[in-house]
């Protein structure tokens, strides 16, 4: 009874197993089936994409790339990527090929005998039958070849390393700052006449302290930025910006205009009353110059804060302003050339007079060509600095500050110096 029991246990797995079989086959060739008329839809008819245009025929929508506001990259990585990473200068050897196999960066000296191939322990055939080996060839090491990584753009002229210059411009600034401003104090306190007249004695010390408070703003500008204040960086090439220079320049540029045209006016005014006339040059003339300067400026500021293709706009607008400030600084030193003969008349008449007029042109005739040839390098370092970049910080720091030394501190020593009438 057990025996018959066991045996009809057996006979029922087989039966399961078998029937297990068969289902798994069904299920292959089902699958199977299904693949081959998956890819007959695609290969052949490829009703999936006819059918539905509108779900695969659609062009897919495009994005604008966010703006990537970029900072200033530290002298140690001065390698920017256009994400805004940095990273540091690579270095590595130079890869020399000899006749067409490579020596990974190692250059070969020499041979170690005539005939050799180069390689070390090969062979030569000698006439004795004896195998002789050569030496191998001697190389020398890489030669090492530093530069930013693939990518990048090396920054480090966008950052001003050194602010040596910086404390030389406010050096040369603040000192004849302090000089006229003693002589200013001195006409101040000086109980006397100059020349018979307490207002030559005035206009003497006006002249004298507007040209010590042009220089006392531009050293404070240079205070400024050489303790490492007064400067922005740039979002869209982390390049720095010092925008100290252009409050400078707006406080600074208006008084020396008034200085020009007060010189010229003094002179058109006493050549005026020698003849009877009215003065040829007007204080219109200086309002006029003044709004134009502030024009320059601005225009100027606005576009060194534009990176793209709209920064020329501003920079054509701000020489339209300029063009006028040139054209009648001229204007007033062909008038006073013409009230040249009417001076040398004056001086044989009045002699204290006419030699006080002949040191008013003088004057007037040094400070305006100063003036004029500084003024015009400005806009050629904007162009090359903050205009294309081609300059780096440093040599952008060093051209300013001798521009502004030139036309604030030579300029005040030629008003202040030579404001002394004759006697």
């Amino acid at each position: 009874m057990k025996l018959a029991f066991g045996l009809f246990a057996l006979a029922a797995a087989q039966d399961g197993a078998s029937a297990q079989t068969q289902d798994d086959g069904a299920q292959s060739q089902g699958a199977q089936s299904q693949g081959a008329q998956d890819q007959g839809g695609y290969g052949g008819e490829s009703a999936g994409y006819e059918a539905e245009p509108a779900s695969y025929g659609e062009a897919a929508p495009i994005y604008r790339a966010p703006d990537i506001c970029l900072t200033a990259c530290p002298k140690e990585a001065p390698c920017q990527h256009p994400s805004g990473g940095c990273a540091p200068k690579s270095c590595g050897g130079e890869v020399q090929s000899y006749g067409g196999e490579a020596q990974s960066g190692y250059r070969r000296l020499q041979d170690g005998s005539q005939g050799a191939q180069g390689g070390y322990g090969q062979a030569q055939q000698s006439y004795g039958g004896e195998a002789q080996y050569a030496a191998p060839a001697a190389y020398a090491a890489p030669q090492p070849s530093c530069g930013c990584p693939y990518g990048t753009t090396d920054t480090s002229g966008n950052v001003l390393s050194n602010t040596w210059v910086l404390w030389i411009g406010f050096a040369l600034l603040f000192i004849p700052a302090m000089w006229f401003l003693c002589y200013m104090f001195g006409d101040l306190t000086d109980d006397g006449e100059i020349n018979g007249s307490n207002t030559q004695r005035n206009t003497m010390g006006l002249h004298r302290v507007v040209a010590g408070f042009i220089c006392v703003f531009a050293s404070l500008a240079y205070l400024t930025m050489a303790t490492g204040h007064g400067y922005i960086t740039r979002c869209c090439d982390g390049r720095t910006f010092f925008y100290a220079r252009y409050i400078d320049w707006t406080l600074t540029t208006p008084l020396m205009i008034w200085e020009l045209s007060s010189l010229a006016r003094e002179v058109a005014t006493i050549v005026a009353n020698q003849n009877g006339t009215a003065p040829t040059i007007t204080s219109l003339d200086m309002v006029f110059l003044i709004f134009m300067d502030l024009l320059m400026i601005i225009s100027g500021l606005i576009g060194s804060l534009i990176c793209g293709g709209s920064k020329w706009v501003f920079f054509g607008f701000s020489m339209l302003a300029f063009i006028p400030i040139l054209s009648q600084l001229c204007s007033w030193d062909r008038t006073i050339q013409e009230m040249a003969t009417t001076i040398a008349d004056l001086a044989l008449s009045n002699p204290s007079l006419g030699a006080t007029a002949a040191a008013r042109v003088r004057n007037y005739r040094n400070a305006m060509n100063i003036t004029v040839i500084t003024w015009f390098f400005y806009p050629v370092v904007w162009v090359l600095a903050e205009g294309t970049g081609t300059i780096s910080a440093n040599a952008e720091a060093i051209c300013y500050t001798v521009l502004d030394v030139l036309a604030k501190s030579v300029f005040g020593f030629i008003i202040v110096r030579n404001m002394q009438s004759p006697q």
